[in-house]
């Protein structure tokens, strides 16, 4: 039994703006896309809420000639701001690239095809566990009686909803990880 089968093939160019339409608005609507709206929400809140009064901690605190002191008898106290730098590094770097892949699939088709690989796998997997980590190291550390009783608290309100909202963040990068997963082995 034989039978004539018909190989249409399309050729696109990505340099011919006419060729490749615009993705728009698919993404948004899927799980994944709801997701990294939520992800470059929340970054963008953590980002700036952390760099606002993680600055202006870093400089209250090296203004003070009692901290300067003690910095130099105690080594480990001039290590406070250490934490709120190294969450400020993780959700500053998580929401570029959360932002990039977002912007790509958003305009082009075949940046659409990035969710189904084993790179948003690895990338999600990876935000998930560092900023879970810097999250739960701001938390842990802003816990100190130094940053709690400092100016009846100025900093640790600030401090304690941007690490809460760091593990949010995370949960979301979880989420992420499982449909990338779903997606990836579907794809197969």
């Amino acid at each position: 039994m034989s039978h004539t089968v018909t190989v249409r093939t399309t050729r696109r160019t990505f340099f011919d703006r006419t060729i490749v339409e615009p993705c728009c608005c698919p993404h948004v609507s899927t799980p994944q896309g709801a997701l990294q709206i939520s992800q470059i929400v929340l970054g963008t809140v953590c980002v700036g809420v952390g760099i606002y009064y993680g600055l202006e901690y870093n400089d209250d605190f090296t203004a003070r000639a009692a901290g300067v002191i003690r910095s130099l008898l105690q080594p480990e106290s001039s290590d406070e701001s250490k934490p709120v730098f190294f969450f400020i590094l993780m959700s500053t770097a998580f929401l570029i690239n959360t932002l990039c892949l977002f912007f790509s699939s958003f305009f082009y088709n075949t940046a659409c095809v990035i969710h189904k690989t084993t790179y948003a796998i690895l990338y999600h997997f990876i935000a998930f566990c560092l900023l879970l980590a810097a999250s739960i190291v701001l938390i842990v550390n802003i816990d100190k009686n130094v940053i709690k009783s400092y100016r009846d608290g100025y900093y640790y309100q600030p401090f304690l909803a941007v690490g809460i909202l760091g593990v949010i963040n995370s949960v979301f990068y979880l989420l992420s990880v499982l449909i990338s997963c779903r997606s990836y082995w579907s794809s197969i």
